[in-house]
């Protein structure tokens, strides 16, 4: 069967390059005919997401010396953010009404429920191009910060440290009353409070005029994002569980130096984060309905050495190099909470627990993520140039590699209660505990393996994170810079991108939420959980840059 819509699927897609288009035509057509002899209702829209901020802020700053080595700097800023989240509609496609209920939600409850209604204040509004509908709210967040910075500046070393207290207050303010939390969605929330804080200290030594040793170290607590800091904030007032601040410290050693015609610096870094929160949202196939999955207590670690170097051959030729190699992880299974629209709060208490299937009590429901890496970014990355400069030409040229590029990994796939649980065995004679399961299975499919003794969690790994291949970019440049009377120039620069034209060059991703399995557990013909998503560096592209300074 898979295979049959496999092919199906392949020669629908092959035969017309219509099909591989969003169809236009079909949806107006859809759309008309539903207003001659349906309800009228538009199948077809176009929707606009709306974030807009409207920000205040005041900072004043208050400089004296104590002498002409010893200065000190006072600073307050204060800020008000109101985060406006909503949407319009921006075109019917030839329909000629819009209501504005929650199409899931009545399939689930029924069209005429409660439940369907976004906003029981007005239900059953009819919508027309520019009206808001589906959800309206604000995010109010205000900000005090008091800082203070000390420096000591002597002929070959520099000492600085300073302090900060900051006061958050974030809150949410609901202009729909929404039929799935009738109770909690309009009005205010109530404001989630945090004090925090931190510090800094740097010493900067200078043996002589070519050479600098820095050493620097920080810890900061402060107030978590505002967007993360909801379940569900286009339907509810809920705060996430165990919101706390999130604290993150750690230290950099640089090393700054020329040697003749060669300028460089080396830097090595540590910094680690706890107490995170992560959010990520997506349509859940099994329950048909859009589903909320925050991370809460999310701890990361980040270390790495970056190089950079430039050697003047002579006025006119130079080359540089420039190198990052660093690790960036996951080094905790942090606490998971789902959200399903439209659940009631009795449902979700249930929800976000996991049984524990050896002593049959409820354990805290977790995302196994302890050794993924964050994506979004190579951890290894090179590159070499050279810079030519003659008679106001000037000539670059970078060839690029990277490496260790890994897709964001999906938390549904890696929750306690969805990776395969795994009960050991004692043997005998030893009384050690077995597993079925060999090493590279659990490295690559991943699992939670329990004692059957207690039900204790012994080791959990999660499923194997993608890497993408590696692989080398070159860049050029050509450009003439030209003097003109009366003070004016001319610039122009022709910017050569990918000159090599590799399209494999791959530059993230993130794996799919998506179930293999239709609701009646019928199997896809595309598997999402074996197809991530990817994104891919520009194919060979051109830029033209001309200045006129006058």
């Amino acid at each position: 069967m898979l295979l049959d819509q496999y092919y199906k699927l392949v020669d629908f897609w092959q035969s017309s390059k219509a099909n591989r288009q969003v169809n236009w035509d079909r949806m107006y057509y859809v759309n008309r005919q539903n207003a001659i002899y349906g309800n009228g209702e538009a199948l077809y829209y176009q929707e606009r997401r709306h974030n807009d901020q409207l920000v205040g802020a005041l900072s004043t700053t208050y400089n004296f010396s104590i002498d002409k080595h010893n200065k000190v700097a006072l600073g307050l800023q204060l800020n008000h953010t109101k985060g406006m989240h909503y949407k319009t509609m921006a075109d019917l496609l030839g329909g000629a009404a819009y209501t504005d209920i929650d199409k899931f939600a009545a399939n689930d409850y029924g069209i005429w429920s409660a439940e369907a209604q976004n906003d029981l204040r007005n239900p059953n509004r009819q919508i027309g191009v520019d009206d808001k509908f589906g959800y309206d709210y604000n995010i109010l967040v205000n900000k005090a910060n008091l800082w203070g910075q000390y420096a000591r500046t002597r002929s070959h070393y520099t000492f600085i440290a300073g302090a900060h207290l900051e006061g958050t207050t974030i809150e949410r303010d609901g202009l729909m009353q929404n039929g799935r939390a009738p109770q909690n969605s309009y009005g205010k929330s109530g404001a989630a409070k945090f004090l925090g804080g931190g510090g800094k200290v740097q010493f900067s030594y200078r043996p002589t005029g070519y050479h600098r040793i820095m050493l620097a170290a920080h810890y900061d607590a402060s107030a978590p994002l505002a967007s993360n800091s909801f379940v569900a904030p286009r339907m509810q007032n809920n705060f996430v569980d165990r919101l706390k601040l999130e604290k993150t410290y750690g230290a950099e050693l640089a090393y700054s130096f020329r040697f003749g015609e060669l300028i460089g610096k080396v830097t090595g870094f540590y910094n680690r984060f706890a107490d995170g929160v992560e959010q990520t949202a997506f349509y859940n196939d099994q329950e048909e309905r859009f589903t909320y999955l925050t991370m809460s207590g999310v701890k990361r670690e980040f270390y790495g050495v970056e190089a950079a170097m430039v050697y003047q051959v002579n006025e006119k030729l130079s080359f540089n190099v420039m190198a990052n190699v660093s690790e960036a992880k996951y080094i905790n299974n942090p606490y998971a909470q789902v959200n399903y629209e439209g659940m009631s709060t009795a449902t979700l208490a249930t929800l976000n627990k996991w049984t524990n299937e050896v002593n049959n009590r409820n354990m805290p429901l977790r995302v196994i993520a302890d050794g993924m890496r964050v994506s979004g970014t190579p951890l290894t990355a090179l590159s070499f140039g050279a810079n030519y400069n003659i008679n106001g030409w000037f000539f670059e040229a970078n060839l690029n590699y990277y490496d260790r590029v890994y897709i964001d990994f999906s938390e549904y796939r890696r929750l306690s209660n969805v990776v395969e649980n795994y009960v050991g065995t004692l043997d005998v004679v030893t009384q050690n505990l077995m597993f079925e399961p060999t090493y590279d299975e659990l490295v690559t499919n991943g699992g939670v393996l329990l004692d059957p003794r207690n039900g204790k969690v012994v080791g959990a790994f999660s499923p194997k994170q993608e890497k993408c291949d590696g692989g080398f970019m070159l860049d050029l440049s050509i450009g003439r810079y030209i003097r003109l009377k009366k003070g004016k120039s001319l610039s122009i620069n022709l910017s050569i991108n990918n000159v090599t034209n590799n399209r494999n060059m791959r530059t993230g991703g993130y794996e799919q939420n998506r179930d293999d399995f239709y609701n009646t557990q019928v199997a896809r013909s595309y598997v999402f959980s074996r197809n991530p998503k990817y994104y891919y560096a520009n194919a060979f592209n051109a830029f033209l840059n001309i200045g006129f300074k006058f």
